[in-house]
């Protein structure tokens, strides 16, 4: 296996690892607006959290070393425009991640904690409903389609 040939499958790896953190944190989101009760929203916040800061977080290590690297391995460049794209929608969407939506996660998941086996309080079940964090996790998915297709089809790069 050569070194272009090692890159290019961690870097892959991390993109299946992001997508994978995606599909779970979105699936667990679908299910948490549905829950009655407390137990169930304290199970499913507990699943999206270990799958944003262990799934999400390593896959974006691999994606942006592994990333950089090939660029250099393959002769690209830091400013051709659908990198610059790329790497500016991973960071942003990161930072969005770990900046809001998992401070309101970590909110919710000591109200539902504090419940018990209870039934959903009108407090957890407002912060479970509150749009906000719904329409920046599906900012946050269409960010991932896109860096796919930016990968892809690597739009004005040379052939």
């Amino acid at each position: 296996m050569s070194t272009y040939e090692l890159y290019l499958f961690l870097h892959i790896a991390g993109a299946f690892l992001l997508l994978a953190a995606t599909g779970a944190t979105t699936g667990a989101g679908f299910a948490l607006a549905r829950t009655t009760r407390a137990a169930t929203a304290a199970t499913l916040l507990r699943m999206i959290r270990m799958s944003e800061l262990v799934v999400r977080n390593i896959g974006a290590i691999l994606v942006i070393v592994f990333g950089g690297l090939l660029v250099g391995e393959t002769g690209h460049s830091w400013g051709e425009g659908w990198l610059s794209a790329a790497l500016t929608l991973v960071v942003v969407s990161i930072a969005l991640d770990h900046g809001y939506l998992m401070r309101q996660l970590r909110g919710s998941l000591a109200i539902a904690e504090r419940l018990g086996d209870g039934a959903v309080s009108p407090e957890l079940e407002a912060r479970l409903k509150n749009p906000v964090p719904a329409i920046i996790g599906t900012a946050l998915d269409v960010s991932f389609f896109v860096i796919l297709w930016l990968m892809i089809v690597r739009p004005g790069a040379p052939a």
